[in-house]
């Protein structure tokens, strides 16, 4: 008759010399699976081992659960090189657009001491260019456009 696989009926190996904590997760693949713990070359302790792992993996049914991403993801293609693409071509018709005002100072008239004028900001990113502009309104007297 054996000890049954209890916590406290087992006995520590008094050969082992790697203490460290072992993992129970591996990336293969950039997929997360289940590893199998490394146990030492006695007998008892692997069977133990499997015992455990066979359990922990035994679903409700009773049915040895297995997982393969590649069933669920497919597989993994290699990486890409990305080619290389100039800026110019990269950004071709690219543009930030801002909206914005400026205080314009009046010194012919006693009625206003400023005028705000609203304009409109153009950043090309291909080639780092701005262009202001601003909007034409009727009877202004004032001259618009390109500034």
């Amino acid at each position: 008759m054996s000890v049954p696989f209890l916590p406290g009926n087992t006995f520590a190996n008094p050969r082992k010399t790697d203490f460290r904590k072992q993992h129970h997760f591996e990336k293969k693949n950039g997929y997360t699976t289940v590893s199998r713990p490394k146990v030492s070359a006695d007998a008892a302790i692997d069977a133990a081992a499997e015992r455990l792992m066979s359990q922990s993996l035994t679903s409700v049914s009773g049915a040895r659960a297995a997982y393969d991403p590649t069933l669920t993801f497919g597989t993994r293609s290699p990486a890409k090189k990305d080619e290389y693409i100039p800026a110019f071509v990269a950004l071709d018709g690219k543009q930030l657009h801002f909206d914005a005002y400026f205080k314009e100072s009046v010194h012919e008239s006693q009625l206003e001491t400023y005028r705000v004028r609203r304009v409109k900001i153009h950043y090309f990113l291909e080639d780092d260019s701005i262009s202001v502009t601003e909007d034409r309104v009727l009877n202004s007297g004032l001259m618009h456009g390109t500034l």
